[in-house]
């Protein structure tokens, strides 16, 4: 906020190339505030769909099992809601989600 309140309170007095230069870098910052928010959206999705099976099956920074049983059984509880048992097939494995600690620095 630093250089947007600069530029407002001095308008007067920059010249445009330091007005070209702030401007410059408040779009860096809203360019990675951005990436920032689609990586949290990104983890949330992830926690709010694993979790959906009771049992958390992302964590940051080590590999967590998902269970295919505990898959099927969500899936056959929503197939049943919606009145498409019939549709339903499965063919799933064991897998690991994991996201490096790192994935969330800016």
């Amino acid at each position: 906020m630093g250089l947007s309140e600069l530029i407002e309170n001095d308008i007067e007095t920059i010249t445009k190339e330091e007005m070209r230069e702030m401007a410059g870098k408040i779009h860096h910052a809203g360019k990675r505030l951005h990436r920032r928010i689609e990586k949290f959206l990104d983890y949330a999705e992830l926690i709010s769909q694993h979790s959906a099976i009771g049992k958390p099956a992302v964590k940051v920074g080590m590999a967590t099992l998902i269970n295919p049983d505990e898959v099927v059984k969500r899936l056959t509880y929503l197939a049943r809601d919606y009145s498409r048992n019939g549709d339903l097939e499965t063919d799933l494995e064991s897998s690991y989600v994991e996201i490096r600690e790192d994935y969330f620095e800016i």
